[in-house]
């Protein structure tokens, strides 16, 4: 398992690519790829979610963005303010 923690450089296209390009890459390796928006900090639920519950392919944080998602961060946003 591999986490990054995208802070809003990542929103730019240019940092975009360079993820996409990690994203395939750690998936063509067999790594997880966890993307985390940076926060000043997480709560506890959170972490157990992301790390515990709810990280595989077929949960709701996947590995890799869809490529159909013009947000690559949106599904690793909590829903609410954490």
């Amino acid at each position: 398992m591999c986490i990054e923690l995208d802070d809003s450089s990542h929103q730019r296209k240019a940092q975009q690519e360079a993820d996409k390009f990690k994203n395939e890459a750690m998936a063509a390796a067999g790594v997880t790829l966890t993307r985390v928006p940076v926060q000043a900090s997480y709560s506890e639920e959170y972490l157990k979610g992301l790390f515990f519950e709810g990280n595989n392919a077929t949960g709701p944080l996947e590995s890799a963005p869809s490529q159909a998602s013009d947000d690559p961060h949106a599904r690793y946003r909590p829903s609410a303010p954490v």
